[in-house]
């Protein structure tokens, strides 16, 4: 059919004109059951798949193509993963995130293609983009049972299957694993220069189930630290994983988790303002500290001020100003805060005329180092100025090979080199000198 040969050649300002006139050969399919977006997909065809969805303006037309199968059973997914195409992959998903892309007449799963084939990137994509991808617990556990060491093999990346059962939340699973061994809770994942822990993967996915259950294996885990030496409140709170802070927020085990710097001295207070989120709950925590310093020497409210404006920034300076636990310098900050977002208080109008009087000194200031940078280069080109003065009356009183001396000579006192056109020159230049 025209559409798939469009397809296959990649010709996508054709394909639009055929879409205008005839768009029921969207999921037109031929002997193969296989549509345009099947061959697009598998030719990585970006355009052309960009063309055929572009064309969908009901979404479930738009559903429906993408979850077509072949006479294989492949969708279109399939066939971008097993031919190594992440762009295609990434608009696939992202363009049906709900569907759980079920496996073919092969039982092969687009994320058991990406796994088999070591295609990393499209696996990653897959697990983070689709809301529930079909993977195969049952195979998983079967596997493990067959050979419980395979749950420790790295592979390229440095996950184990555990890690890799922690991300896809197989709780049971996990639990098996754990009961076989607690220490692989503590391997870490990664490479060499940006590894992290299964307590971090789990913090990052906000998922609390799996948090309980490393917990009851390993208690003492709650507080293992990552390349960074961020904790497990740190990764959620600048993941925005809201169940998880509260989980650890509402424990009294785990309170040293809100006050502990990481590489840069940032404790997950600051993050919060990094993070742009708006946590109350770790703000008003006993154990936060409003007067930590971070290398840079900034509390969290001196960071909440450098960032842009928004909604959430002045949540934040209003809540970290309402804590009331200030050292003297965040509590000048907090009073010309409140002073300056109350222009009926007569104090805020002198504390912004006071603000306005340093910022004409910082200017007065400003000039005056100018003038004098000015003035000690003015005082260079005086000094050079001389030196070349003196060199160029120097030069021209003792002139080269000196003067005519012959008393029969009526040349007597003229420069013996006068006919010379290079003392001429000579002459012309040092005078020019001198005048300069």
């Amino acid at each position: 059919m025209v559409l798939h040969v469009v397809s296959l050649y990649s010709n996508s300002h054709f394909m639009a004109e055929v879409l205008k006139i005839t768009p029921a050969l969207l999921c037109y399919q031929n002997k193969k059951n296989e549509t345009a977006l099947h061959i697009a997909a598998n030719e990585g065809h970006t355009e052309v798949i960009h063309v055929l969805l572009v064309r969908i303006e009901d979404h479930n037309t738009k559903e429906k193509l993408t979850r077509m199968i072949g006479a294989s059973g492949d969708t279109a997914l399939h066939k971008a993963v097993r031919s190594q195409h992440l762009d295609v992959v990434k608009i696939l998903v992202k363009e049906d995130p709900e569907f759980e892309f079920p496996p073919n007449h092969a039982e092969e799963t687009p994320l058991y293609l990406a796994a088999e084939s070591g295609f990393h990137d499209a696996l990653i994509n897959i697990l983070e983009s689709c809301k529930k991808p079909i993977y195969a617990a049952d195979c998983i556990r079967s596997l493990w049972h067959w050979n419980k060491p395979l749950c420790e093999e790295l592979d390229l990346w440095g996950w184990n299957s555990l890690h890799y059962a922690v991300k896809l939340g197989l709780e049971d699973v996990v639990f098996d694993m754990l009961g076989w061994k607690k220490s692989l809770v503590y391997l870490p994942t990664g490479s060499e220069n940006d590894w992290t822990t299964i307590i971090h993967i789990t913090a990052s996915e906000d998922d609390v189930n799996i948090i309980n259950k490393l917990l009851d294996h390993c208690p003492n885990c709650w507080d293992m630290l990552n390349r960074n030496n961020q904790n497990a409140l740190h990764v959620a709170v600048l993941n925005n994983q809201d169940k998880v802070v509260r989980f650890l927020l509402d424990s009294n085990k785990y309170d040293n988790l809100v006050d502990e710097p990481d590489s840069d001295g940032k404790s997950p207070l600051h993050l919060v303002v990094v993070s742009g989120n708006h946590v109350p709950k770790l703000i008003n925590h006993p154990r936060a500290k409003p007067m930590s310093f971070i290398k840079q020497n900034q509390t969290p409210l001196d960071t909440t001020l450098l960032c842009t404006v928004t909604t959430k920034k002045e949540k934040l300076v209003e809540d970290l100003c309402s804590i009331g636990r200030f050292g003297k310098r965040d509590f000048k900050v907090k009073r010309k805060y409140e002073y300056m977002h109350n222009p009926n208080n007569e104090m805020g109008t002198r504390v912004k005329m006071q603000l306005r009087e340093v910022d004409h000194d910082k200017a007065k200031k400003a000039d005056q180092t100018e003038v004098e940078s000015i003035m000690k280069a003015t005082q260079i080109h005086i000094v050079v100025a001389t030196l070349i003065m003196t060199v160029t009356f120097a030069a021209g009183i003792t002139l080269p090979e000196g003067f005519e001396r012959d008393s029969d000579s009526p040349n007597q006192g003229m420069a013996i080199l006068i006919r010379k056109i290079t003392f001429c020159v000579f002459v012309v230049s040092d005078a020019i000198a001198f005048t300069f």
